[in-house]
Parts: C-alpha cells; sequence; structure tokens
C-alpha cells in the first residue's frame, strides 16, 4: 500500500521540468555522425518505406554490424515522415524519452524501497535527470537505442515487482515483454532476467523459500528459451551467434585496438564517478598552480558517493529491504555491463560514454537512496528538510557540470553545420560540376563525435539541395589501410566512381571553421615540346599501409608500373593484388615514382615539387635518376623516377609520417623538359597526388 499516493504527481512534475529543462537549451543542436544515416532516404531525400522496411526485418543497413534493434527504428520513422529531417523535433523526441526514464526511475526505485518515503525515487530520479555523464545519449540521436533500452528495462522491473505483490499473469506478460522490446533496442536488456531472480530472492511480501525458488525456477526455464530463440535467430540471419563490431572482425580485436582494459580504470569507471569532461575543467582552481577543477569535483563526488552507499549498508542492520534494494542496484549495473564488457570504454572526455546512461541508472539510484535513508524517518519535519540539503547541493552541482559538458555538443553540432554551409557556398561558386573531396574532417569536437564517414551523406537530400558531391578522406586511428574503403559502397570506390569531373582538394578547418584549398591551381602544360604525365595521374590517390602503398586510380585503365618491390598495388580495385618484382635497383618498399612521357631527344629533365609550403626543383640526370620503360609513343621515350633515391632528407618527410601534414602529403608535380644547352623546351601539366600514411594502424 503506498501512503503517499497525494504527492507522486507533484514530485514527478518536478523531476520531468528538470530533466526537460537541462537539455533546453541544446534542443536544436545539429546531427551529429551517424545521425545522417538513421532513417533509409530515396535519393530524392524523401522517405524510402521499402528500404526502410528491409532494414527493420534485416538486421542493419551497415556490412560490418551483427546489430538488430528494430523498435528505435519504428520511432524514427515516425517522426521523419511526421516532421522530416527536423534535428529539432528529433532531439526533442530524445529528451521525452529521457524524461520517461527520469519518471521511470522514481517508480522503480520508490517500489524497491517500499514506498517508506518518496523522496527516495525523486531525489534518485533527479539526480539522473541532470547526471552530466548524459549528452552522447540524449544528444546523439542514434543512441535512442540506449534511452529505450534502459525504459524498457525499468519497465520490465517495475512489472515484475507488481507481479511479486499481485500475483496477477498480465504483470508477469508485460514484464517479459518489454525484456523482448528492451532487448531489441539495445542488448543491454539481454541480461535482465538475472535481476528478476534477485527480486524473487529478495523482494516483494514474505513468504517461504520453497515458493521463492519456484518463481527463480521459472524465471530461469522462461529466460533460457528466450535466450535460445534470441540466439538461434542470430544465427539463421548470419550464420554466426557474434561477429564483426565497428569494423573489426571480433570484439576482442576492437578491445585491442581501442585498448578497453588498458583504460577500463583511470578512464571508463573515473568517468562514471566523475562525469566532467577534461577539456573544460582541466584548469587550477586557483588559476596559477595548484589542485584543478577536475580533481576537486572528483574528491567531491567521490566523498558524497562513498557516504550516501555507506549509509545504505549500514542501513542493512534495521530492515532487509535494504539489502534487497543494493542486491538488484549491484546485479542491474553488473548485468547489464556484461553485453558490453570486451567494446565499452570512455575517454576523459567522455566520449563514448553513451552505454554509461544504462549502467549508471541504479548507482546514481543508489546514491540518491543513501542520502536520503527511507529506512530511518527523520524524527521531527527539520530533521527531514535537512536531509534534503545535500541532495540539492549535490542535483545544482550536477546541472552546472551537466550545462557545461554540453558546450561539447554545441561546438560540435555548429562546426558540423559550418562546414556544411562552407561546402555548400563553395560549391556554387565552383560550379555543379565540381568534386569535393575535403581532407582531415574533424571526427570529434572535445568529446562530441562529428562528421566521420557521413560526409557525403549530409551533404545531399533531405539535407541540402541540391546535392554537393563530395567524400570524405579521413585520417584517423581507423585507418587500417586501403582494403575496407575500397569496398563498393566505401568513399574512395564511390570517388573514383565520379569520371569525368573535376576534383578539388580541401582540408576542412576548425579554427576558424572553414574550408582551405590543399592545392593551388593546376596549371597546364606549356612549351613546344612539353613532358605528359603518365603516372600517377591527376587526381590520384596513395595509401601507406603495413605491406606498402597502393596507388588508388580515378581511371580504371590508367598505367601501373611494374616494378615495386614489397609494395600492393590496385590495379583493378582489388588491394590483395601484390606487384611482381622485376628487379629495378635500389627500390625500397616505401618509395614512389613519377612516370612520363618526353621526346627522345630531351637531354636534361627538372621535376618539380609542390608540397605544402614549399616548391622544390629536383634536377633529373638522364640514367641515373631517370629510367626508361617499356611504353612510350612513337618518338618519344617514357620516363621512370624512383623519388625513393632523391634527396628528400631536410625538404620532405619521405615516406611521409603520421606526424607530418596531419598524416597525409598532397604533393603537385610537373616535369620539365630542357634541350642540350639548358632552354627549357615544355613543361607537363601539373598533376595532384595525395598520400595518406595508415602505417601506424593496425593491419
Amino acid at each position: 500500500m503506498d501512503p503517499h499516493r497525494g504527492r507522486h504527481a507533484l514530485l514527478l512534475a518536478v523531476v520531468v521540468l528538470c530533466a526537460f529543462s537541462a537539455y533546453a537549451g541544446s534542443l536544436d543542436t545539429y546531427f551529429v555522425k551517424d545521425d545522417f544515416n538513421i532513417v533509409l532516404f530515396a535519393p530524392d531525400g524523401e522517405f524510402d518505406a521499402e528500404r526502410w522496411w528491409d532494414q527493420l526485418i534485416w538486421p542493419t543497413a551497415r556490412d560490418w554490424d551483427d546489430i538488430w534493434r528494430p523498435i528505435p527504428a519504428l520511432t524514427w520513422a515516425l517522426e521523419y515522415v511526421i516532421f522530416g529531417a527536423d534535428p529539432t523535433a528529433l532531439h526533442i523526441g530524445q529528451v521525452l524519452l529521457h524524461c520517461l526514464c527520469c519518471v521511470l526511475l522514481y517508480w522503480c526505485v520508490n517500489r524497491l524501497t517500499g514506498f517508506r518515503n518518496p523522496l527516495s525515487g525523486f531525489v534518485a530520479a533527479l539526480l539522473f535527470a541532470v547526471y552530466p555523464i548524459h549528452p552522447e545519449a540524449v544528444l546523439w540521436l542514434t543512441q535512442r537505442t540506449v534511452l529505450m533500452g534502459l525504459a524498457f528495462s525499468l519497465a520490465a522491473l517495475i512489472l515484475f515487482d507488481v507481479w511479486l505483490h499481485q500475483r496477477r499473469r498480465r504483470h508477469l506478460v508485460g514484464a517479459w515483454v518489454c525484456v523482448i522490446l528492451g532487448t531489441l533496442s539495445r542488448e543491454h536488456a539481454l541480461p535482465l532476467p538475472a535481476v528478476f531472480c534477485v527480486q524473487a530472492l529478495l523482494m516483494g511480501p514474505q513468504r517461504p523459500l520453497r515458493e521463492r525458488a519456484q518463481d527463480i525456477g521459472w524465471v530461469i526455464a522462461v529466460y533460457g528459451c528466450f535466450v535460445a530463440a534470441y540466439f538461434g535467430c542470430r544465427h539463421l540471419i548470419w550464420g554466426r551467434f557474434t561477429g564483426p563490431y565497428s569494423g573489426f572482425p571480433t570484439n576482442a580485436a576492437y578491445a585491442e585496438a581501442n585498448h578497453v582494459w588498458e583504460r577500463f580504470w583511470n578512464e571508463t569507471i573515473m568517468s562514471g564517478v566523475v562525469p566532467a569532461n577534461w577539456h573544460w575543467f582541466k584548469e587550477p582552481v586557483a588559476g596559477d598552480g595548484g589542485p584543478t577543477w577536475y580533481s576537486v569535483i572528483a574528491w567531491t563526488l567521490a566523498a558524497i558517493a562513498s557516504w550516501a552507499v555507506l549509509r545504505t549498508i549500514l542501513a542493512i542492520r534495521k530492515n532487509r529491504g535494504a539489502f534487497g534494494f543494493i542486491a538488484v542496484a549491484a546485479t542491474f549495473t553488473f548485468v547489464s555491463w556484461l553485453p558490453v564488457w570486451e567494446v565499452f570504454w570512455v575517454n576523459k572526455y567522455l566520449l563514448n560514454s553513451r552505454s554509461w546512461y544504462h549502467l549508471i541508472a541504479f548507482l546514481v539510484a543508489w546514491v540518491g537512496v543513501g542520502l536520503v535513508d527511507p529506512w530511518s524517518p527523520p524524527k521531527t519535519p527539520r530533521r527531514g528538510a535537512l536531509r534534503l540539503v545535500l541532495p540539492a547541493l549535490l542535483a545544482i552541482g550536477y546541472a552546472v557540470i551537466l550545462q557545461i559538458n554540453l558546450r561539447s555538443w554545441d561546438g560540435g553540432s555548429a562546426q558540423i553545420r559550418s562546414i556544411q554551409m562552407a561546402l555548400v557556398e563553395e560549391s556554387q561558386a565552383q560550379g555543379d560540376q565540381t568534386m569535393l573531396v575535403v581532407l582531415d574532417t574533424p571526427l570529434e569536437y572535445f568529446g562530441c563525435t562529428t562528421i566521420s564517414t557521413y560526409l557525403s551523406t549530409m551533404m545531399g537530400p533531405p539535407f541540402v539541395q541540391p546535392r554537393v558531391p563530395c567524400e570524405a578522406l579521413i585520417q584517423t586511428d581507423r585507418w587500417r589501410w586501403l582494403d575496407p574503403l575500397l569496398r563498393p559502397k566505401q568513399p574512395i570506390r564511390r570517388w573514383q566512381d565520379t569520371l569525368g569531373r573535376p576534383v578539388r582538394y580541401y582540408v576542412a578547418t576548425t579554427n576558424p571553421v572553414g574550408l582551405q584549398p590543399v592545392f593551388g591551381a593546376t596549371e597546364p602544360g606549356q612549351g613546344d615540346l612539353p613532358p605528359r604525365s603518365v603516372f600517377p595521374r591527376d587526381g590520384e590517390i596513395a595509401g601507406i599501409g603495413p605491406e606498402g602503398m597502393a596507388i588508388v586510380s580515378r581511371s580504371p585503365g590508367a598505367w601501373r608500373p611494374p616494378t615495386f618491390r614489397d609494395i600492393r598495388l590496385d590495379r583493378s580495385l582489388n588491394a590483395t593484388l601484390e606487384a611482381k618484382i622485376q628487379g629495378l635497383p635500389g627500390t625500397a618498399g616505401d618509395a614512389m615514382a613519377v612516370v612520363f612521357d618526353a621526346d627522345a631527344d630531351t637531354a636534361q629533365f627538372v621535376l618539380h615539387l609542390s608540397v605544402p609550403e614549399r616548391q622544390i626543383p629536383f634536377p633529373l640526370t638522364v640514367g641515373q635518376d631517370t629510367h626508361v620503360i617499356d611504353g612510350a609513343q612513337p618518338g618519344q621515350k617514357r620516363f621512370l623516377v624512383d623519388m625513393g633515391k632523391l634527396a628528400f632528407q631536410g625538404v620532405v618527410l619521405w615516406p611521409p609520417r603520421q606526424q607530418a601534414f596531419n598524416g597525409y602529403l598532397p604533393i603537385a608535380w610537373r616535369v620539365e623538359a630542357k634541350d642540350r644547352a639548358g632552354r627549357s623546351v615544355g613543361i607537363s601539366a601539373s598533376a595532384r597526388l595525395l598520400i595518406i600514411d595508415g602505417r601506424s594502424s593496425s593491419p
């Protein structure tokens, strides 16, 4: 029986108001990262119901994740049909789901504490509403999966507790339906029946242990059937129970590449206890040394949490229900972590913190319950009011930290929008046929994930009308060689298929936000006998990987050098084809060559290279720096210049390293021909080559 029935409406109204107000200033933030791909759009930007239905029935539109989360996809489709691609409307939906989770946490905590004091659920829900680690889950639209997964999980716990007290079958059925819906929203809910077992053992009305054991047995039996059906469907769909994750063949490979276990305690766990973005709190409090704001926050929050946890533990001596609540909270947190144990990590900027939303719910509730201590009623109203002082101060502190953390999301989304508009303006200035290739597009703004590989999507309908033809070539720690990027749907392959368009290379800058050209204007050939550039052609890309260098050409029939040692070449968009060694003297594994045709009587050449902020002429000695190879037209010779043998030291870092030019080296090259008297007789048109260094990444 609930003796505080009349107080719930007011307390819940305050919780919802605080939860919504906390994010009200960020409702107009723009889309980030894969938000641009949450609904399958038709080429004209309209909602494509058939493709969306295929995505809903089949696990995912991606080709590397064994993930099936159809329930959130239903809500995205509904909102898109009603509101279109309006980020504000979609963010309002996110925040309302966050409010729903807070309401459900309020009811769940109060039920688990026997409605002894509704302020227990109120404080728990209030602290959760403004907990500072939530922005990634609430504002990143694709992470609606986390919000819905927690909502269904809390609803399941509430319904199961109601069933324990009332023994009505509809409540038990409802609890299991919520488990299914939660699992199909986010895998955190898959082990939730383990919490049912704890509830059946420790919660509910007084019953013999034998009856409790029977309830636990039924839970285990039903759960066994559910797990068998769930993984049976996974095996039926993919032919395996688990599979790739985030582009890695296994979860273990992902964990190793992202140092999940190395950062588990000092970053992942620390971020849950101290949910403050390091970037905004790294300055000293006094301004001239001493402790930082981050360390002050860490010690303060740790002290409050320890005090609250200690109070709940001490309450076990007074009431068995305190132990039951602690057991439920601990079990919920642990089993929710199990589905992501190999892939869950958070850095000091709170990047990748979305899973904390589900995992932290009952830990925050534990702190709230400990501060209120419903098992020890205050002796006077004044003492009861004093108990709310510390929770109120803690909630205010959380709210302040949250607003500061939200700067990353406001700045990150503004950055995306500004770059998008800059691309539109540049495209209009250059003409509709311009192909824009943007390099080093920012991936993260102090913890806010930004554009990533979805630049092409965000530059088309329904986000931009008409489509701006561009692709992003991004250098990150995920650049593991060109192989993945050569698949049919990946950026380089799409870029290569757009033959016949002029190419312009830009760097997307962040301070100030905008675009900067990588190369100057291309120069045409000049003179009476200009050489002709053969390889690499203008607009081609080279990638250096662990096994050497590969050239990605926009022209399928372009000439390929036959003689490189330990170099992987891409002849037909198949980067597994290796070049045969034909004995070019002195060619290093990471070397590069240029090939050009010139008049057979040319006596001297000068290779002109343009790299960032430098223009470098290299006189070439015929027969020493150049090698005549087959393939020239009548009256001409085809020359190959081994750039690995040229004197780059002190002029250009060769081969380019990750530290040079942000991991890529843009080169514009042209060849000047001279007669025996040293007079110029012609210079080739300039050709641009982009070399991307991926050797420091995992192969």
